[in-house]
């Protein structure tokens, strides 16, 4: 049996919408007698501390898995499946920004430079259809990863999530952990298969996405 820790770490609020979401997973997950799903709700006002207060939960309770979920997307419960499917270690579904650009959170590279025209962080705006493939980086508004691969990260590095800062550029908590991650050695993929929706004022997913880019390249 598979046991899935869903962490949702959150500043104030879970959405409503983004509730349901999440105990549907759960209540579903009730009839898979392969897996065992709990969800954990940590507060916290600061990210990447909040993030590593749920990933310590997930190492202290020997799960497989840790499943992150904002507190603002909207999904499937099939998307625990998709996600598990793919067999990697680092998995993201690809989400999207709620504001405008509504570029997918996935990079194709990121790389920091002594300057800020040596960085190499370019967004994987084209990415493949229904495919899952190897990206540098992803936001983890739905990203599945091994407690044992995390667990290592956090062994190598410390506090995996703790925003790595330049002379000219600060990483969110969520690229940070990926920079550690591929400094540790691990790959970091995404999946495209899963429609996940971002709440904002408008419902961004992947036909949305494709809308505005046609839009954007007419």
């Amino acid at each position: 049996m598979k046991r899935i820790m869903v962490a949702v770490p959150s500043r104030e609020y879970i959405d409503v919408d983004s509730a349901k979401c999440i105990y549907k997973l759960e209540k579903d997950a009730l009839l898979n007698k392969d897996i065992e799903v709990n969800v954990e709700l940590v507060p916290g006002t600061i990210i990447h501390d909040t993030r590593f207060s749920l990933a310590q939960l997930a190492i202290k309770n020997k799960y497989d898995y840790v499943l992150w979920i904002d507190s603002d997307m909207i999904f499937s419960s099939s998307v625990l499946y998709d996600l598990l499917e793919t067999e990697k270690d680092i998995v993201s579904a690809v989400c999207f920004m709620r504001r405008a650009p509504y570029d997918p959170c996935i990079y194709s590279k990121m790389r920091m430079g002594a300057t800020l025209e040596e960085d190499q962080i370019e967004k994987y705006l084209d990415y493949p259809e229904d495919s899952v493939f190897e990206v540098e980086a992803c936001g983890m508004a739905m990203c599945l990863m091994k407690v044992i691969v995390l667990e290592d990260i956090i062994t190598k590095v410390g506090q995996p999530f703790f925003p790595i800062r330049s002379d000219h550029r600060t990483l969110g908590e969520d690229l940070s952990f990926c920079y550690n991650a591929r400094k540790c050695g691990h790959k970091i993929w995404a999946t495209s298969k899963p429609n996940i929706g971002h709440i904002g004022k408008l419902n961004v997913d992947a036909e949305s996405y494709r809308r505005i880019r046609e839009y954007k390249n007419a």
